[in-house]
């Protein structure tokens, strides 16, 4: 059996929540949720240092500060976790327990078995609605978190409805908060391990997030915001292992585009390749791969699709990006070349780039702002044989 008294357990409790509320506070650049947690446990920290003082204060006092400071305790952390998982927490959520308890506070004043009962219902309900939010909330891709602070939660939920059952069959062990009860020490230990799961879960979850962050920005390039060239070449190797045929590579080039650079500066050639990736990106569909493989030219892999439908996908790239508004300082319309190949069967990435590279090429050759087609004997059809003048 637990010898620990209550009065020791709920400030070491207390110590504890203190302590790990700085740890939160002296971490620079933090989170919101993980403000909003600090200031929950200093007043879950706070509302145990009452409820140890309680015999020092009067009775009205000591019942309204304690059960008003847990409950603003709990809401502040269902803000936490809000914050955390992205989901927004209504005002009434927040104010209604607080305002519940005190009320029922004044009502239950002089019965404590009902004070106990009616304050672990209103505990535990504001506990399964952050269970509940956590559930449907914004997660790191397979991310263990969720489940083990939703699960954590509810186990915790469930502790408070156990309790107000308990004290409702035999008030006794409840009734004498600063004694020495097993159960109440059980409640308090389990109290101060979920607070000690929760800080570990905000570092953890702000850690996973930081690292897909890390992981976004190492793959993708920083001007156009495409995949990048190692990027690419990995996702675009792994369609061609385990995609379903026939496949299409698509060489895209920004036409003239060393002649936007020399006359209009490189801001103006940087923001062109932006507009350029932007109307590219609108118009793939979802798994289709974009990556920027170097200076104006962009490369897509086009999986499940075959040579009709990769044409009609080119043409409509080829189009959207000359639709592009003129760009400022820049006194002639956008276009791409497109050089494209289509792959029936598995074959390495870089052969079927070259494969696209080689009609680029002619699309280039031949007049710019057009789709040429290339084939496995090397042949090439060209579409839109059309060509659009650079204009001075």
């Amino acid at each position: 059996m637990l010898s620990l008294d209550s009065p020791t357990l709920l400030m070491t409790q207390a110590i504890v929540q203190w302590l790990l509320a700085a740890l939160l506070m002296c971490e620079r650049h933090s989170h919101a949720s993980a403000r909003f947690w600090s200031l929950a446990l200093i007043m879950h920290g706070t509302g145990n240092l009452l409820l140890f003082l309680r015999p020092l204060m009067p009775h009205l006092a000591a019942i309204l500060l304690y059960n008003g400071c847990a409950a603003c305790a709990f809401s502040v952390s269902h803000l936490a976790f809000g914050r955390l998982v992205d989901q927004a927490v209504p005002r009434w959520v927040m104010l209604a327990p607080v305002l519940l308890i005190c009320v029922l506070m004044l009502i239950f004043i002089d019965d404590i078995a009902m004070r106990v009962i009616v304050t672990s219902i209103v505990y535990g309900s504001q506990v399964v609605l952050i269970s509940l939010m956590l559930r449907r909330g914004t997660w790191p891709p397979g991310s263990l978190l969720q489940r083990w602070l939703v699960i954590s939660s509810a186990l915790f939920a469930l502790c408070f409805f156990v309790r107000a059952l308990l004290c409702w069959l035999d008030p006794a062990p409840f009734t004498q908060l600063l004694g020495k009860s097993p159960i109440q020490a059980i409640l308090i230990l389990g109290g101060l391990a979920y607070g000690i799961m929760c800080t570990l879960v905000i570092l953890l979850a702000k850690l996973e997030w930081l690292n897909q962050d890390l992981l976004r920005k190492a793959m993708l390039d920083s001007l156009t915001g495409v995949l990048n060239r190692g990027a690419f070449t990995d996702m675009g190797t792994q369609a061609l292992k385990h995609g379903k045929f026939p496949i299409s590579v698509l060489m895209i080039d920004v036409d003239h585009f060393k002649q936007i650079n020399d006359r209009h500066g490189h801001a103006i050639g940087d923001q062109a390749l932006r507009l350029c990736a932007e109307a590219l990106q609108a118009t793939l569909r979802t798994g289709d791969i974009l990556g920027r493989i170097g200076g104006e030219e962009f490369c897509l892999v086009l999986i499940n699709t075959d040579k009709a439908q990769a044409q009609t996908i080119a043409e409509r790239l080829r189009a959207a990006v000359e639709a592009i508004p003129l760009v400022d300082n820049l006194e002639t319309t956008l276009t791409i070349s497109i050089g494209l190949i289509t792959a029936p069967k598995p074959e390495k990435l870089e052969s079927l780039m070259q494969h696209a590279d080689a009609a680029l090429y002619v699309a280039k050759a031949t007049g710019r702002n057009r789709v040429v087609c290339a084939h496995e004997d090397s042949g090439v059809e060209t579409l839109n044989p059309v060509p659009v003048a650079m204009q001075p």
